[in-house]
């Protein structure tokens, strides 16, 4: 529970720029206004190592989602593609909260911009913990997050961040989606 209270507090503490301009990005130009062409196949599949008590466990998958359970449920990882204007719209879809609402830290991984983000939300059995990284290749927004009860996150919070840790994006060749 430390280890995941000192990523949260620096999570919070850090000041985040979330905007996004117009600019190239691997190779991609978002338009002028910030609008991506709809239904545009990703060019990147994710790829990530899921701690060993999800291998094997996805209880959901369909287009560019699939989401994995822990064996016992205790946990979940959620692996997604997104398409939106802007980062701060991207933002919203993928937690439910007004992006003003939430502390990001952007960074680069590569030639991408990185969005690292921690937020709280009411589950059916308490307070949940949740966890999310997104990469953004200038027309996709590719994301992986963590949902968890607030009172496992000491157990689980080291299996998770070696899920972020390997997080990275490989060119797709065959025009589908393909996740862990």
């Amino acid at each position: 529970m430390k280890g995941f209270r000192v990523l949260l507090g620096i999570a919070l503490a850090a000041v985040a720029v979330v905007g996004c301009a117009p600019k190239d990005v691997a190779g991609k130009e978002r338009v002028e206004d910030g609008a991506v062409a709809e239904n545009a196949q990703p060019k990147y599949d994710v790829v990530l190592s899921l701690p060993s008590d999800l291998e094997g466990v996805e209880v959901f998958s369909q287009g560019d989602s699939r989401i994995y359970t822990q064996n016992q449920g205790e946990y979940t990882i959620a692996v997604e593609v997104l398409q939106a204007d802007s980062p701060e719209i991207m933002l919203r879809e993928l937690t439910g909260l007004n992006p003003e609402r939430l502390t990001v830290m952007t960074t680069w991984q590569g030639d991408f911009p990185r969005y690292d983000l921690t937020w709280a939300c009411a589950g059916e059995s308490g307070l949940m913990v949740c966890r999310g990284v997104v990469l953004d290749d200038g027309c996709h927004f590719y994301a992986v997050t963590a949902t968890m009860p607030e009172t496992l996150t000491a157990e689980y919070t080291e299996r998770v961040e070696s899920c972020f840790a390997g997080l990275s994006l490989t060119e797709n060749t065959d025009g589908t989606f393909t996740a862990p």
